[in-house]
């Protein structure tokens, strides 16, 4: 009977493990249209406060994305006729992104000192939190690259292109699609990647990627919102996506943007290889309103 007991319990050790290990390999922590989000917590501010009083004012962030962050920065808007928040701004918030340990990503709370001023009656005035950051969006994918353009070679092929159709990566933009095409250039093959990324979240895009604090100011130039950095590698080969080569700055319009890079290749069969697109920017959101009545001295 113990022989039969020891098989069982082995089985049962084996199995749970095989299926703890198949659940961390599904897990794909680049998934989802979330980066940073945050939230007034409850009671910080609260509805009502005495004038003359002190009061918190607090921030949950929430890093939901897959990547981490860094430089996060929280800034309070107010009339400062009403209240004193001294100082309305945190900087160099680190948070953690989404990970196959860490499945959540992390979240922290920013506490802000308050102060209600006179007021003769009750008066409501609002409150509210702007948030700035530094995201990456990483896409990895494979593609098929099959030099005959002309589809001269009547035989059954180890692969055959096709356009990628994406949903998100684990960030607040998105590559959503891309298309290939080839054009012979000598005895070589120039691939060309179509990639078309999208804003899915409801924030504001810029090319402040390692400057939150930029993106938090009110002199942020027209230059650099709605622009997002793209690079581009195929086969661990970087791909030329500007102009002249190398990275390039797109503009979102309407919350959507197309780039195409481009390599050259000497392939003598279709392959299957590695296409890697990395978008890097600035991201910010802000609050609906939090409206604080402050009461006279009772």
């Amino acid at each position: 009977m113990r022989p039969f007991i020891l098989a069982l319990a082995t089985l049962l050790l084996f199995g749970c493990g095989s299926a703890q290990q198949a659940s961390i390999a599904l897990y794909n922590p680049y998934s989802g249209s979330e980066g940073t989000v945050m939230d007034f917590i409850k009671s910080a501010p609260p509805d009502e406060v005495y004038k003359d009083t002190n009061f918190k004012v607090g921030v949950t962030l929430w890093n939901k994305g897959a990547i981490d962050v860094n430089d996060a920065v929280v800034s309070l808007s107010f009339l400062d006729k009403y209240f004193r928040i001294q100082p309305d701004k945190r900087t160099g918030v680190a948070l953690k992104g989404k990970s196959i340990i860490r499945r959540s990503g992390e979240k922290k709370t920013v506490f802000f000192d308050a102060f209600a001023r006179e007021a003769a009656y009750d008066l409501s005035t609002p409150i509210t939190a702007t948030l700035c950051y530094s995201y990456i969006t990483r896409m990895v994918d494979e593609v098929c690259v099959d030099p005959d353009i002309y589809g001269l070679e009547p035989r059954q092929k180890a692969c055959a292109p096709k356009d990628l159709v994406l949903r998100d990566q684990g960030a607040p933009v998105a590559v959503t699609g891309v298309e290939q095409s080839l054009v012979e250039e000598g005895s070589s093959v120039r691939v060309y990647e179509k990639i078309t990324l999208k804003n899915l979240g409801t924030g504001l895009v810029a090319n402040t990627y390692g400057s939150a604090g930029q993106l938090c100011s009110s002199s942020l130039s027209t230059d650099v919102l709605n622009r997002v950095r793209v690079h581009a590698e195929l086969g661990g080969r970087r791909m030329d996506c500007g102009p002249s080569g190398g990275d390039v700055t797109v503009k979102l319009e309407a919350g959507v943007a197309q780039t195409t890079c481009s390599a050259v290749i000497q392939p003598r069969n279709e392959y299957v290889t590695p296409l890697k697109v990395e978008l890097s920017y600035g991201y910010s959101d802000t609050l609906p309103q939090k409206q604080v009545i402050i009461l006279p001295s009772p």
